[in-house]
């Protein structure tokens, strides 16, 4: 889901669904999906099968490198990291990324911050990342022009990282939410955000 901050329009609202070949985030924004990045350079052969789904292989890095192409965010911050790959590929579409910062519990794999701030540095010398909670910050430090929300996964934990997020977006920014399926084990994610954006 993309919410988009501008002082002449409300924010925007789509879903990003990674599973399905066009979610409804690229209809509402007018976002040309790139098919052609090849993913296998960067993912390890020792991560875990997540990122080896096809959907993931094929689909779901794509979408994150024309996010980066279509908004071409010069400040980046997210709300879990893990490895680092999907700000990687929305870096790499970006071009030139000015900074980078991140906050992650390493929940998934312990040391997965120092991975990522490896990775990411390939791309953009200025990046910091913090091994944290979210719910612990007052503000993310800055204004960013894109933010990635992919932690607590929980009702309230995502409601508390939308409003964290939202108070840090530069004018013109976009925050996207990831894992926003209306039915399943993450629908918690769906209800908040659409709760969310019904409230702003």
């Amino acid at each position: 889901l993309a919410l988009s901050r501008s002082r002449s329009a409300p924010h925007q609202i789509a879903l990003h669904r990674p599973s399905i070949p066009a979610p409804s985030f690229v209809l509402h924004m007018g976002i040309e999906i790139v098919s052609a990045v090849d993913t296998s350079a960067v993912i390890r052969s020792s991560d875990d099968a997540l990122y080896f789904d096809p959907v993931l292989r094929t689909s779901y890095y794509n979408y994150y490198y024309s996010y980066g192409r279509h908004f071409r965010p010069k400040r980046i911050y997210e709300i879990g990291v893990r490895d680092g790959y999907t700000a990687y590929f929305m870096m790499l579409g970006a071009g030139t990324v000015q900074a980078y910062r991140g906050i992650d519990l390493e929940t998934y794999a312990l040391g997965s911050n120092v991975r990522a701030a490896a990775l990411l540095r390939t791309l953009c010398p200025d990046v910091q990342l913090q091994l944290r909670d979210s719910h612990a910050l007052a503000d993310l430090g800055g204004l960013y022009d894109l933010i990635h929300v992919d932690g607590d996964h929980s009702y309230n934990g995502k409601m508390a990282d939308l409003d964290l997020a939202l108070r840090s977006l530069a004018e013109g920014g976009v925050i996207v939410v990831d894992d926003c399926y209306p039915q399943g084990p993450k629908d918690a994610v769906f209800r908040a955000t659409k709760d969310f954006c019904a409230s702003h």
